[in-house]
């Protein structure tokens, strides 16, 4: 193969793969706001439950570059079934240390139960108003899943099986302490009863006593 060919690969190769990265992640759903093109979803997917995670609001403009606003002022609240939290998005770049992600706007989440979730971001952002919803699915982002299936060496139960297995046990240990305190209410009967035979036998042994001396006299 001729150099030029295969520099002229190598070029090709090297672009696609530039490009590929530069799409945003398929996991993420897009809208609009002003000249801004968002891309909202979770920061690391697949989302597992118990995992540290992030609500990821990437925004650029249509040449690609991203929209650094310090001032942007914005909101998600994070929504599972009637629950719903609220958390203020804060952008993760810092370009006074080169830190961070460009246009990266997050809000930390520690997900504690699998299922869909729902995104609700409001605010403003370079000056344009933002009000997005997006609910997790097979066309937005991944729902949460069970973390059973990646944990290793050990399996750590969920906060579902743990309250399941709550639900299980408890009224079995209700029973059982029924029966302790019934056990321990028979003992204390027992004992008193054992406490007035006694006094009773002395009773009984005081009178004989007294009419045999009595009789003496």
């Amino acid at each position: 193969m001729k150099r030029s060919t295969r520099a002229a690969l190598t070029v090709s190769v090297l672009c696609t793969a530039f490009l590929a990265l530069a799409v945003p992640a398929a996991a993420h759903e897009t809208g609009t706001a002003g000249k801004a093109e968002l891309s909202l979803g979770w920061g690391t997917e697949p989302a597992y439950v118990g995992q540290l995670n992030t609500v990821q609001l990437m925004a650029t403009y249509a040449d690609g570059d991203p929209v650094n606003d310090p001032g942007a002022r914005l909101t998600v609240r994070v929504r599972y079934g009637e629950q719903e939290q609220e958390s203020e998005l804060v952008p993760t770049y810092d370009p006074d240390y080169g830190t961070g992600t460009p246009g990266e706007y997050a809000a930390f989440v520690i997900p504690t139960a699998p299922g869909n979730y729902t995104f609700h971001v409001t605010g403003r952002i370079a000056g344009s108003k933002v009000d997005m919803e997006v609910t997790s699915s097979p066309r937005t982002f991944s729902p949460v899943e069970d973390a059973s299936a990646v944990q290793f060496p050990v399996k750590v139960p969920g906060t579902e099986q743990v309250a399941a297995r709550l639900d299980n046990e408890l009224p079995r240990m209700a029973a059982a302490s029924a029966v302790t305190d019934v056990e321990s209410e028979v003992s204390a009967a027992k004992t008193i009863g054992y406490v007035g035979i006694a006094a009773g036998v002395a009773g009984l042994a005081l009178a004989a006593v007294a009419l045999l001396v009595r009789r003496r006299a």
